[in-house]
């Protein structure tokens, strides 16, 4: 019959290539996941990259359009004050 102190050491014995394995899996699955979600954070991130840049070109477009307008409108004042002014002459 073994004594207790006997399988107190058999115990840790076994005990520690079992914990050993837990913690190497664990790292292993750990890592997995990690990965996994800095992929995803990339590609979301890339996503709204993608539409702050798309945004920022309309918002750029719209106001090149914008610019535009007005100098057409101040333009076309100019021209018609000089129509009255020939009118007057």
């Amino acid at each position: 019959m073994k004594t207790p102190r006997a399988n107190k050491w058999l115990f840790y014995l076994t005990l520690i290539p079992a914990v050993t394995v837990v913690v190497v899996l664990g790292a292993f699955f750990f890592s997995i996941v990690l990965a996994l979600f800095v992929a995803v954070a990339g590609v979301i991130g890339a996503r709204f990259w993608w539409l702050r840049r798309k945004f920022r070109k309309s918002m750029s477009a719209a106001a090149e359009q914008k610019n535009s307008m007005i100098e057409d409108a101040e333009i076309l004042e100019v021209r018609e004050k000089d129509k009255s002014d020939r009118g007057h002459h």
